[in-house]
């Protein structure tokens, strides 16, 4: 076998029983083909793909795309395919292990976990009446065909520079992306420019040539360049990105117009009735803001020296104080939390900067967040994360939780109590919400509906309860429902 470009990892094969039933021979029989099968294959594919990385000319082709495919069933067990379920868990861990370590070698490794897709493997259990009760449980009665994946562009290495990003299970949601800048030795590009294309979100990278630049979760493309290096623009498909530079040709000027790096921190001054916006430095500046008709330009009338000593310095470009309201957020059915945010209006006067900021809250660092004025709207949101000082639990009440058998239906009644309490030493308001089921079939009815001071929103059944707490106050909220469907039927409540 000579070069290999791309590898599409596809093996897969299950057998239908109890875990108590799986004989070693079924288990061998799943995990030689799913895991150890997919692994030898990968890593053989994998040692020709790190020769010619290692081994490369300048110039030449640089790694290679390795794709696993994986199950849904990998992220969620299923009845009765356990074994299954734990050999595609391997492959999704599989896939990362291998995106970690190769990924610096320019090797793509991603996985696709697809769902019930029908093919010649499974083709005829369709028709039998185990699978006709599973089609009847998917969201939309029927499964997949293999047109109905969507489109997965694969990006060929050799119609440009080479480029590594280390791939992962999914790409939705990102918030914060970090990795190494390389050039095609493999040594480290310090000082690196790593934007966000079309914002001013930015960052450098460090000694190691390592970055984090957090992001808002949408679609996103990071613009990264270099002197002597050709500047690349790579969409953000991963948490984790490792990033190769090839070397531009010589330069015979190098001019350097600026450079600027928001650094914000939000700061609560006097018992958390104002926020404070100032630079992570304590050198204050005099400084002059100049409207433009696109922009604003600070410009620093004093002049000042940074010391030759490695360390980082800031200088304070402005500071305001404004007032802001404060509110906490709580979903205990997804954790047991509470989650303050501050908003802020007026926001447009004080001419913020995109990019990464600092959080304190009551004299205490919280962590960092993102600043992403383009998709703000009349206030600004700003949260502060998770506070201790209010409590919040969500328990199951067992008393009122049961399941009947009446004719050829099951009812299961669910009651659910909220407590909140408020330890701080002032009054706080709390948003908390909790939902209902909604049926998808006209077998399955939720009835008998309860939720004692709490609003609810009829399309989505998301109820919602406003709260304000004294100092040391505790409230319990209850909300309760019953679901009655056939009792042949398995319908998961919790």
């Amino acid at each position: 076998v000579g070069s290999i470009d791309i590898l599409v990892n596809n093996s897969g094969v299950s057998t239908t029983q109890r875990l108590q039933d799986v004989s070693e021979e079924d288990y061998d029989f799943v995990f030689d083909t799913n895991v150890k099968g997919a692994f030898f294959v990968a890593q053989e594919v994998g040692k020709r793909m790190l020769a010619r990385a290692q081994g490369a000319a300048p110039g030449t082709f640089l790694g290679g795309r390795i794709v696993n495919i994986a199950s849904m069933a990998g992220l969620r067990v299923l009845p009765k395919i356990g074994v299954y379920c734990m050999s595609k868990a391997a492959v999704v861990q599989m896939t990362r292990a291998m995106a970690l370590e190769w990924g610096r070698f320019g090797i793509n490794v991603n996985a696709i976990c697809p769902g019930y897709i029908d093919t010649e493997i499974n083709h005829h259990h369709w028709d039998t009446e185990q699978g006709r009760k599973l089609i009847q449980m998917l969201p939309r009665k029927r499964v997949g065909q293999a047109q109905d994946l969507d489109p997965w562009y694969l990006r060929f290495g050799y119609q440009q520079p080479p480029t590594a990003y280390q791939g992962g299970v999914g790409s939705g949601g990102i918030t914060e992306v970090s990795g190494v800048v390389r050039d095609r030795s493999g040594e480290p590009l310090i000082g690196a420019a790593v934007l966000l294309k079309g914002s001013s979100i930015g960052t450098i990278t460090d000694f190691d040539g390592r970055y984090t630049l957090k992001i808002p979760p949408t679609p996103a493309t990071l613009v990264v360049n270099y002197s002597g290096f050709t500047t690349q623009e790579i969409p953000v498909n991963s948490s984790a990105q490792t990033i190769v530079l090839q070397e531009a040709g010589v330069l015979d000027e190098v001019v350097v117009t600026g450079m600027k790096r928001s650094l914000i921190q939000m700061q609560t001054i006097g018992g958390g009735k104002n926020k404070k916006s100032r630079a992570d430095a304590s050198i204050a500046q005099q400084n002059q803001e100049v409207y433009q008709p696109t922009t604003v330009d600070f410009e620093i009338e004093l002049p000042y020296s940074i010391p030759s000593d490695g360390k980082a310095r800031a200088v304070d470009i402005k500071s305001e104080s404004v007032t802001a309201t404060y509110e906490y957020f709580a979903a205990p059915k997804l954790e047991e939390a509470a989650f303050l945010t501050a908003y802020v209006t007026d926001w447009q006067e004080l001419n913020l900067l995109d990019g990464e900021v600092n959080l304190f809250f009551e004299g205490a660092f919280l962590g960092k967040s993102l600043l992403d004025t383009r998709s703000m709207g009349d206030t600004l949101d700003i949260s502060l994360g998770q506070d201790k000082g209010i409590v919040v639990q969500r328990n199951k009440l067992k008393e009122y939780s049961s399941r009947q058998f009446l004719g050829k239906n099951k009812t299961e009644n669910r009651a659910f109590e909220i407590v909140v309490r408020n330890n701080k030493p002032q009054a706080v308001k709390v948003l908390v919400q909790d939902q209902f089921p909604i049926s998808t079939d006209k077998n399955i009815v939720v009835e008998d509906l309860s939720y004692p001071g709490a609003e609810l929103e009829a399309d989505t059944q998301l109820l919602t309860w406003r709260l304000e707490l004294a100092p040391r106050e505790e409230r319990k909220l209850e909300l309760r429902y019953s679901v009655k469907y056939p009792r042949n039927e398995v319908l998961i409540l919790e």
